[in-house]
C-alpha cells in the first residue's frame, strides 16, 4: 500500500502526462510540436527510472520539475518571452515542490521561476526572441508585475495553507 507522499507523486506524475498529451493534441500548429513529444518520452523515461532503479522521490519530482522547467521555459522562448500564455506555467512549478519537497526545496524552485520570469523582462524588451507582439514599456511592466505577482500570491497562500495544516 503505497504512503501518502507516494500517492501524491503519482498524482504529480499522472499530471504531467496528461498535461502533455493534451498540449500535444493542441500544438499541432506551433513549431514546439516535436518538443512536447520530447517531454512526454522523457517523464516516461523518468517514471520508468523510478520504478526500476528505485530512485528517490525526491531526485525522480526534482527531475520532473526540470523537465517541465526546460519545456515551458522553451515553449516560452519561441512564443513571445514576457507575453507568452505559456509563462503562466512556471507558477505552478513551485506547488509539487511544497507538497513532494518540503519548504527548503520549493524555496529554491521559486527562485528558480521568479529569476526565469525576470530574465524575459530585458529578452523581451530588446528584441531577442522571436516576438510578434507591438508593445510598449507599461506593456512590459504591466505583464511583468502580473506574472510576478500572481507567483507570489499562489506560492505565498500555500505557505500559509502548509503552515496551518502541519502545526
Amino acid at each position: 500500500m503505497p504512503n501518502q507522499l507516494e500517492r501524491l507523486f503519482l498524482l504529480l506524475f499522472g499530471v504531467i502526462v496528461a498535461n502533455l498529451c493534451v498540449f500535444l493534441l493542441m500544438a499541432e500548429p506551433f513549431a514546439f510540436q516535436y518538443a512536447f513529444w520530447i517531454a512526454l518520452t522523457s517523464v516516461g523515461l523518468t517514471g520508468l527510472a523510478h520504478k526500476l532503479f528505485h530512485w528517490s522521490l525526491k531526485l525522480t519530482t526534482h527531475m520532473l520539475l526540470i523537465q517541465s522547467y526546460v519545456l515551458v521555459m522553451y515553449c516560452v522562448w519561441v512564443s513571445g518571452g514576457l507575453f507568452s500564455s505559456a509563462i503562466i506555467w512556471l507558477i505552478i512549478l513551485p506547488v509539487p515542490a511544497m507538497f513532494m519537497l518540503g519548504l527548503r526545496d520549493s524555496l529554491l524552485w521559486i527562485a528558480v521561476v521568479l529569476l526565469s520570469v525576470s530574465s524575459f523582462v530585458p529578452l523581451t524588451e530588446y528584441g531577442w526572441l522571436p516576438v510578434s507582439y507591438v508593445y510598449s514599456q507599461q506593456h512590459l511592466l504591466w505583464s511583468f508585475g502580473n506574472y510576478t505577482f500572481t507567483a507570489i500570491s499562489l506560492v505565498s497562500g500555500l505557505l500559509v495553507y502548509k503552515r496551518i495544516y502541519t502545526n
